[in-house]
């Protein structure tokens, strides 16, 4: 799993990661929206924007 840097918009959790396709999830189970970062353009679209921290 590849860590972004960031929180997720919809827990607050510093807990996001880059999945497969280039999508960016939060990991924490009791997030409500774990793909919410990837409305915010934080996924495949806007990947410019993802800056990953530990591969």
């Amino acid at each position: 799993m590849t860590d972004v840097q960031g929180r997720c918009p919809a827990c607050g959790g510093a807990s996001l990661f880059l999945a497969e396709g280039g999508h960016v999830l939060c990991s924490r189970l009791d997030c409500p929206a774990p793909g919410e970062a990837d409305a915010y353009g934080l996924g495949p679209a806007g990947e410019t924007d993802v800056e990953v921290i530990r591969a």
